[in-house]
């Protein structure tokens, strides 16, 4: 599994826009995510500042269908105007989990 963070900036006056598109995604847009091998997917928005949060699995990756394709289109089109700045990768720094510190706190 591949966990992603990346983030955007919206205008600000597109922030309500973005958030409504967002409450009426297409089913068409949900399949294309997962056929494009994600599994789970999040954004949070700090102000106009977006994070997305992404697991994605590549044995889990299945070719997109037209309708995908076009729905995924159709997505750009109409959220691409909405950001100052488009999405991009952060890169980790720091990662701790239970497994790589198990036994050190005694």
């Amino acid at each position: 599994m591949k966990i992603q963070l990346r983030v955007a900036e919206l205008h600000p006056e597109q922030i309500e826009r973005y958030e409504q598109l967002h409450r009426e995604i297409p089913r068409a847009n949900l399949e294309g995510i997962y056929r494009a091998g994600v599994g789970k997917m999040q954004i949070f928005r700090h102000g106009n500042l977006l994070v997305m949060y992404t697991e994605e699995n590549e044995a889990s990756v299945q070719p997109p269908t037209p309708e995908t394709e076009a729905a995924g289109q159709r997505w750009r089109t109409l959220t691409e105007p909405l950001f100052s700045q488009p999405w991009a990768d952060v890169p980790l720094i720091f990662a701790l989990d239970s497994e790589s510190f198990e036994g050190r706190l005694e």
